[in-house]
């Protein structure tokens, strides 16, 4: 089994040391948002769970699980069969509870976790889907891919960037308004212009699930060469953009986000966020 990487092993991260400015501050927004919101994703250890339930019966080795609803399908039909080994071992990284000594069924500790997110989601329908976010990152300690795009949005606007949007890749299909959401990001374009289509060179996309940040062309080459255990994206040429400005908040708003989250907002000596140096051109 293939395991991801920069999801186990911090010594084979990128090094940015040779990217331009920008890529590089973006990069920042990445460190930024999963160090002041350190939390765990269900969908990130897919591989994980879907290489335990092949391993652990011989029946499931050719099983075919495309993503984690049918991770969350399979546990839950074998919830009631006790299941004691691999999985054990890092279930403490998905345990709500604090009772090290309480024996939950392994197959149930995968769908409880599986289901915080969405209840997450669903819960105080009266909040932003700003502040659900942040309950979810700060006191669930969980998020997926949404959940990181939208604090990538409220980073990107924080630090001036008033056009970045989160954003969702689909593959559009033969229903009319119906389409296939198979991840969520944030893009903003380095002029601060509406994200209409991606626009390499131009466009940015910043993935703090993943921990990367690069131009769109490269991001979407990522996706599909480095991606596919955690990711099912469809082709890259089928893939398509909707950007959904999901952060709205006014001028004492961001303040107040500025005062709570101070890691949040970009500091360095001689130049400004996004700027090559201190004299280059304000974006």
């Amino acid at each position: 089994m293939k395991v991801f990487s920069s999801v186990y092993d911090k010594k084979n991260s990128p090094n940015f040391a040779s990217r331009t400015a920008q890529i590089r501050d973006a990069q920042w927004v990445c460190r930024a948002i999963n160090t002041t919101f350190p939390h765990i994703s269900p969908t990130k250890f897919k591989p994980l769970f879907e290489h335990y339930i092949k391993k652990t019966d011989p029946k499931n080795a050719n099983l075919i699980l495309k993503d984690i609803e049918d991770i969350y399908s399979f546990v839950k039909q074998h919830s009631t069969v006790e299941k004691n080994g691999f999985l054990e071992k890092i279930k403490q990284f998905f345990r709500i509870t604090k009772n090290k000594e309480k024996k939950d069924n392994t197959f149930e500790v995968i769908a409880k976790n599986i289901e915080v997110v969405a209840q997450g989601r669903q819960n105080n329908k009266n909040t932003t889907e700003l502040e659900r976010t942040v309950n979810l990152l700060s006191i669930k300690k969980m998020g997926n891919c949404q959940e990181n795009a939208v604090m990538a949005e409220l980073v990107m606007k924080l630090n001036g960037f008033k056009n970045a949007s989160s954003c969702l890749f689909y593959e559009p299909t033969d229903s009319i308004n119906k389409i296939k959401s198979y991840h969520a990001a944030c893009i903003f374009n380095l002029d601060d212009s509406r994200v209409e289509q991606l626009i390499n060179n131009k466009t940015i996309i910043i993935d703090p699930w993943l921990g990367k940040a690069d131009f769109a062309n490269n991001m979407l080459k990522y996706y599909a060469n480095e991606c596919k255990d955690i990711l099912p994206m469809p082709e890259k040429e089928k893939v398509k953009i909707m950007p959904i400005h999901l952060v709205y908040l006014t001028r004492s708003g961001l303040e107040e986000y500025k005062n709570k989250f101070p890691r949040l907002v970009f500091k360095a000596d001689g130049r400004k966020f996004m700027q090559k140096r201190k004299s280059a051109k304000v974006i």
